[in-house]
Formats: structure tokens, C-alpha cells, sequence
């Protein structure tokens, strides 16, 4: 919900402003002696930094509402505590690094959230199908239609995989980083407050 105004609002100033610095710098100087020219060429790298900085620090706050819209996505779902976990159901549809960022970030009910391991993945599994789906997860986990194929795990394989779960089959697998197919989902985890 802040997205949209966020890039509606202030990237375009963010953009005027940096624009203007530059273009200054380039035809502002016409009939000026030498040191009317240094001096403005400092003002407007002064300018310019200070931009370069509201951007970056834009950069930083739209990252932080990306994460938090992640985490409102499912929050229907809520924290489900399931053997002796509390567990948070992610977005679905991501790479390693994002599952592992969304983890770290989330701030729901204090923090302190982490990725789930291997074994505690395979806790999760009953080793039946849900009547509504070809999942075979807790009914806690079932409160509403989601893609649950793969989760990640913490765990990584070498330098550049990591290890995931598949909640159809039971099985482990490991994808790249990078790597999105299968509909993989983010969990997060940690021990009950």
C-alpha cells in the first residue's frame, strides 16, 4: 500500500533534483570567470552527494516495506506453534537469499526469526495428503489455499546451493541460490516467546 506512493511521489523528485545537479553542471556556467565556476562546481557536487544520499536512504526504506508487505502478505496465517516451534508461513515463489532476508527482517511479535533446518522441515511432514491439497502438512499449516511444495532450509549444500524440503514427496533437494522454480516457499522459525 505505501509502494505505489512511494514511487509515485518521491522518485520523480528524487530524479528532478539529481537531473538538475547534473545538467547545471554541464550549461550553467556560460560567461562565468574560473572562480565562480569552481565554486559552483563544488555547490553542485555538494548538491549531488546530498541526493545520491536521499536516494540511497529511499533505496533503504523501500527495501523495508517490500520486506514488511512480504510478511502481510500471508499474515492471515498468523504464528502457528507446532512441535515446540512457533512457525510463520512466507512468500512462496523465492530464491534462497530473499527467503533468507525475509527471515532476518521479520519483525513479527518481537523478532528473532530464523531459518528452519532440514530436520525441523521433515518435523512438519505427516507423510499424508490433505484432502484439499497434495501437500502433506499439519492441518495448522492448511488454513488457507497456499502453494506449499518446497520450503528452504537454512542449510546450505556448498557455496553457492542450499538445501530445501519438498512436502509432497518427503524429500530433500537443493536448488542454487538463485534458484526459483517449484514454487519454493520462505519459512521462518524459532522458539516460542
Amino acid at each position: 500500500m505505501w509502494s505505489p506512493w512511494l514511487f509515485a511521489v518521491i522518485m520523480p523528485t528524487i530524479s528532478t533534483c539529481s537531473s538538475r545537479c547534473s545538467h547545471e553542471g554541464v550549461s550553467g556556467y556560460a560567461g562565468l570567470g574560473p572562480r565562480t565556476i569552481r565554486r559552483k562546481t563544488k555547490e553542485n557536487d555538494a548538491m549531488l552527494g546530498t541526493h545520491r544520499l536521499i536516494a540511497g536512504l529511499f533505496c533503504i526504506l523501500v527495501i523495508s516495506l517490500a520486506t514488511q508487505a512480504l510478511a502481510a502478505e500471508d499474515d492471515s496465517m498468523g504464528i502457528i506453534e507446532y512441535n515446540g516451534l512457533e512457525w510463520y508461513v512466507g512468500p512462496n515463489n523465492v530464491d534462497w537469499m530473499a527467503a533468507m532476508t525475509f527471515c532476518e527482517n521479520l519483525a513479527e511479535d518481537g523478532g528473532g526469526w530464523r531459518m528452519p533446518t532440514l530436520e525441523e522441515l521433515r518435523g512438519l511432514y505427516t507423510g499424508s495428503q490433505n484432502k484439499d491439497s497434495h501437500h502433506s502438512l499439519p492441518e495448522a499449516f492448511m488454513g488457507k489455499e497456499l502453494d506449499i511444495w518446497y520450503a528452504w532450509s537454512g542449510e546450505t549444500r556448498d557455496d553457492s546451493s542450499a538445501w530445501s524440503f519438498s512436502f509432497s514427496t518427503g524429500e530433500e533437494d537443493w536448488g542454487a541460490y538463485g534458484h526459483f522454480g517449484g514454487s519454493i516457499r520462505a519459512f521462518a522459525v524459532r522458539s516460542p516467546r
